[in-house]
Protein backbone atom coordinates (compact mmCIF):
# COMPACT_ATOMS: atom_id res chain seq x y z
CA UNK A 1 0.00 0.00 0.00
CA UNK A 2 1.33 3.44 -0.97
CA UNK A 3 1.75 6.08 1.71
CA UNK A 4 0.03 9.42 1.19
CA UNK A 5 2.79 11.97 0.62
CA UNK A 6 0.70 15.09 0.09
CA UNK A 7 -2.82 16.42 0.24
CA UNK A 8 -4.02 19.34 -1.85
CA UNK A 9 -6.76 21.37 -0.22
CA UNK A 10 -8.21 24.15 -2.35
CA UNK A 11 -10.39 26.79 -0.78
CA UNK A 12 -12.46 28.04 -3.70
CA UNK A 13 -10.52 30.58 -5.68
CA UNK A 14 -7.07 29.72 -4.35
CA UNK A 15 -6.08 27.34 -7.14
CA UNK A 16 -9.26 27.09 -9.20
CA UNK A 17 -12.28 29.37 -9.28
CA UNK A 18 -15.01 26.72 -9.46
CA UNK A 19 -18.01 29.04 -9.06
CA UNK A 20 -18.64 29.23 -12.86
CA UNK A 21 -18.72 25.41 -12.97
CA UNK A 22 -21.16 25.27 -10.06
CA UNK A 23 -23.36 27.85 -11.75
CA UNK A 24 -23.40 25.90 -15.03
CA UNK A 25 -24.22 22.69 -13.16
CA UNK A 26 -27.14 24.34 -11.35
CA UNK A 27 -28.48 25.85 -14.58
CA UNK A 28 -28.27 22.44 -16.28
CA UNK A 29 -30.01 20.73 -13.34
CA UNK A 30 -32.78 23.34 -13.19
CA UNK A 31 -33.35 23.21 -16.96
CA UNK A 32 -33.60 19.42 -16.80
CA UNK A 33 -36.39 19.87 -14.24
CA UNK A 34 -38.28 22.50 -16.23
CA UNK A 35 -36.93 25.63 -14.57
CA UNK A 36 -35.34 27.96 -17.10
CA UNK A 37 -33.19 30.78 -15.73
CA UNK A 38 -30.82 33.16 -17.42
CA UNK A 39 -27.30 32.87 -15.96
CA UNK A 40 -27.55 36.35 -14.42
CA UNK A 41 -30.74 35.30 -12.57
CA UNK A 42 -28.92 32.58 -10.65
CA UNK A 43 -27.21 33.97 -7.57
CA UNK A 44 -25.41 31.06 -5.91
CA UNK A 45 -25.42 32.92 -2.60
CA UNK A 46 -29.22 32.72 -2.63
CA UNK A 47 -29.66 29.17 -4.02
CA UNK A 48 -31.91 28.14 -1.11
CA UNK A 49 -34.51 30.69 -2.27
CA UNK A 50 -35.24 28.92 -5.58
Amino acid sequence: MAMIKAIIFDMDGTLVDSIPFHKDAWLHFLKKHGIILAPEELDLNQINNL
